[in-house]
């Protein structure tokens, strides 16, 4: 549906040609790989290392996630080392293909490439998109593989393509092993489909079931890991809603929620503000006005957009009232919001060049018009560009703050941790093998902080057994001490501190302690040292036990 009427076509006349939305993105993804291959100053997450553990165990499904991240490490590893960039090389490609699905997805609804352009770009300025391109996490290909779904459901439900079945059960299917949310966009595009049935194209029967065949024989890795592991994942998920049945421990005294009822659900809204900007806006303006619009039939892909976005944004809003949501888990949603939005852009932006341009002929009086799609495309540009930058430039900015407040909070000292602490676990280790004449092992309170040294100490070298403590470390909830949730830690026979093979292999030997307390650690050792007071600092190892007996 392209713009018609006397305003078309003044802004950006040049951004008809789809080429340059390609050379945009691919311009932008070459500067990404570049600055992530040379310049970035990022060490490893806490989510990646885990990852990457999982890829050095390549297996058909996860406990908590789908195998999709361990092949894709595995793969780009395998390609490209073993090192930061190796594991991250993919993830700006990850994000073109986010970008081209938006806009081809704007192009397709709209039929004015201009709106594909300018979604493309969006996609490239929102702060949350920018981030999952720059590190390697479950969000960058479950995005992508987002997008592009909702591309080929456009081309399915409206425009009546037999074909874009396959690529629709496809993508879908492959979105599944990255991340199980995916099957939200399933529920918008059922949804859409009874409500609007009578105004789509007529679908071709056995199109639609190659489609869900392919997705479904996507689904049997996890499906057929779940079956044989006892279904840890359903537990894992029941976990974050903070329902019964799930993996959070919940001994007498532990679990519950703090803080005042609502307050995490406006705490989610802020930051889903905060990291997609004025954007957001311009799409809430963009489906305000199509739902006022007639005729139906010219805004039917528009409402596909608009239902594609709905469920799991719905959805999270109403987790925040019985538990705590991430930042990032509802930001798939926002895609197919962003053509709605760009579109918006563009009618702002053409109505101003029009009315300044009779301003300029004296045909308007006072001031240069304005209008608040125009300002709002200008702060969707303004505010990723800032953020942008800040991301790439934090460490130079950091270091001209100082050690002072403006420095403390843009400091890297969290994603710099991983390389200190593996410097401070290797030392403490050849101490204690001095000391002892024992080899010590290594045992982590959180998973993150595990899978962060192992894949610090293979860097330096340094061989070393790890494990996670979280799901066995013993509760004491008068004085707030309970235990974590199991992890793949526990799930791997090598790695099981509950496996009476691991327990007999560490037993009388003693270990380097990271996180917990004290009296935690002392229920699984004869004898534990104390090397920090404040054991939360996270780049020191904590403590040392000696005489390893087991968890009770």
């Amino acid at each position: 549906m392209g713009h018609t009427g006397a305003n078309s076509g003044q802004f950006a006349p040049w951004a008809r040609s789809w080429r340059w939305t390609v050379a945009l993105v691919l311009g932008v993804t070459v500067l990404r790989l570049l600055w992530l291959a040379y310049i970035s100053p990022y060490a490893f997450s806490e989510d990646e290392a885990h990852y990457w553990e999982w890829s050095r165990r390549l297996d058909l499904s996860y406990y908590s996630k789908g195998p999709g991240i361990a092949w894709t490490i595995w793969l780009s590893t395998g390609v490209f080392g073993d090192r930061v960039f190796g594991v991250r090389a993919l993830s700006p490609v990850f994000g073109a293909v986010t970008a081209l699905g938006a806009g081809a997805l704007a192009r397709q609804v709209f039929g004015d490439r201009r709106v594909a352009f300018v979604a493309a770009a969006m996609v490239l300025l929102i702060p949350a998109y920018q981030l999952t391109s720059l590190l390697m996490t479950i969000d960058g290909p479950y995005l992508a593989c987002w997008i592009v779904a909702s591309v080929f459901a456009h081309r399915a439900l409206v425009g009546g393509s037999s074909r874009a079945w396959w690529g629709l059960g496809l993508a879908l299917g492959v979105g599944f092993l990255f991340k199980y949310t995916i099957l939200l966009l399933v529920v918008g595009l059922v949804l859409f489909a009874l409500i609007h049935r009578p105004r789509l194209a007529r679908q071709n029967a056995s199109a639609v079931l190659i489609g869900l065949g392919l997705f479904v024989l996507c689904l049997l890795p996890v499906v057929v890991w779940n079956a044989r592991e006892g279904y840890p994942t359903v537990r894992h998920l029941l976990g974050h809603l903070g329902v019964a049945g799930g993996d959070i421990p919940t001994p007498e005294g532990c679990g519950g929620r703090d803080g005042f009822f609502g307050l995490a659900t406006l705490e989610f809204m802020a930051t889903q503000a905060a990291i997609i900007g004025p954007a957001l806006a311009l799409a809430a303006l963009a489906i305000v006005r199509t739902l006022r619009q007639k005729p139906f039939e010219r805004r039917i892909g528009v409402l596909l957009c608009v239902w594609l976005a709905m469920p799991i944004l719905v959805f999270y809003l109403l987790v925040t009232l019985v538990s705590d949501a991430e930042a990032n888990w509802a930001i798939a949603g926002y895609l197919t919001l962003l053509p709605l939005a760009a579109r918006a852009a563009i009618r702002g932006m053409d109505r101003l060049l029009h009315k300044r341009r009779r301003w300029r002929r004296k045909d308007l009086p006072g001031r240069p018009p304005a209008n608040l799609r125009h300002v709002l495309w200008h702060a969707t540009i303004a505010f990723g560009l800032v953020s942008g930058f800040g991301l790439v430039l934090l460490d130079p900015i950091s270091r001209i703050a100082g050690d002072g407040a403006a420095g403390e909070l843009l400091s890297l000292d969290r994603v710099r941790r991983g390389p200190r602490l593996a410097q401070h676990v290797r030392d403490r280790l050849d101490a204690i093998r001095e000391q002892t004449g024992q080899e010590p092992f290594v045992v982590g309170s959180h998973y993150g902080r595990v899978s962060l040294l192992a894949f610090e100490l293979a860097r330096l070298g340094v061989e070393a057994d790890l494990y996670c403590a979280s799901a066995v470390l013993a509760s004491f909830p008068e004085e707030g001490l309970c235990p974590g949730r199991r992890t793949q830690y526990d799930l791997w026979s090598e790695t099981d501190l509950r496996d009476p093979a691991v327990i007999e292999r560490l037993r009388g030997r003693p270990a380097v302690l990271l996180g917990a307390t004290r009296r935690q650690w002392l229920e699984a050792f004869d004898e534990v040292s104390e090397l920090l007071e404040d054991g939360r600092e996270q780049d020191r190892v904590t403590f040392v036990g000696y005489g390893f007996r087991g968890f009770e």
